[in-house]
């Protein structure tokens, strides 16, 4: 078990506020989160100014935070319990097919991501 500092536990928490879901149980939620809450007060603190002139900033930042590894995706996606708001969570491309189940932790994740990123003050 990874011992996290009380800013890192805070910097998840918040994250974790934003993206409207739990604290995660898992060391590896646990670092996606916190590499994902890092992403986002790096680019606050840079300013939105110096990312709004390139305007897929965020959704590029969002893309990489997504893990790629099945097996993260996964871990993450029952972890924080995402299965529970898969029906009701805003896409931001409105084509997602709801039903295909191997999209839906890497679809949940990079909405989660978005949200922190774009949230995050």
């Amino acid at each position: 078990m990874t011992e996290y500092s009380p800013k890192q536990i805070e910097m998840i928490s918040k994250a974790c506020n934003i993206a409207g879901v739990n604290y995660p149980d898992f060391d590896v939620t646990k670092e996606w989160v916190l590499g994902l809450a890092e992403v986002a007060q790096d680019m606050a603190e840079e300013g939105r100014e110096e990312w709004a002139r390139d305007y897929d900033a965020d959704y590029a930042a969002a893309d990489s935070e997504v893990p790629y590894m099945t097996y993260r995706l996964w871990l993450i996606w029952t972890d924080l319990q995402l299965y529970q708001n898969w029906t009701e969570m805003q896409f931001g491309n409105e084509d997602i097919d709801k039903e295909n189940i191997e999209r839906m932790p890497q679809i949940a994740c990079y909405e989660i991501a978005l949200s922190v990123i774009q949230e995050w003050k």
